[in-house]
């Protein structure tokens, strides 16, 4: 079930794998890319999610601002929600990578559970493997 979409990205929520898939491409910021995570975290309430696959594998660098929301804003009510896993479809862009080298370590560190895949067959697999 699609939940939000626009031009750079899309929230879904794969009901039989109880998973929330972000696809973001190109720049993506501001209200577009907060009503975006913000559809995902309202997926993961309602329905007692804690399974997230994000590629980004078209995504440009996030802005600083944009950043800051994610970690403050967002990241708390996740984990408030009950995320635990994470798979990630890395950026191919240099700079989207190490962009995104930063969120997985700190995510890390914050407790969940995290694995960087290349297909999003991967990705979906591993999240269905674990509980």
């Amino acid at each position: 079930m699609i939940l939000y979409t626009t031009k750079n990205g899309q929230v879904e929520w794969l009901e039989t794998d109880k998973v929330v898939v972000k696809t973001f491409s190109g720049f993506i910021y501001g209200d577009e890319m907060q009503n975006a995570f913000n559809a995902g975290l309202e997926a993961v309430k309602k329905n007692r999610g804690s399974k997230w696959l994000s590629d980004n594998r078209g995504l440009k660098p996030y802005r600083q601002e944009d950043i800051k929301w994610i970690n403050e804003v967002w990241f708390p009510q996740m984990l408030k929600a009950g995320w635990k896993y994470w798979a990630v479809l890395e950026p191919e862009n240099i700079l989207g990578q190490a962009s995104m080298k930063n969120f997985l370590d700190h995510y890390q560190q914050m407790g969940i559970t995290l694995r960087v895949f290349h297909t999003m067959e991967d990705g979906l697999a591993w999240l269905k493997s674990v509980k």
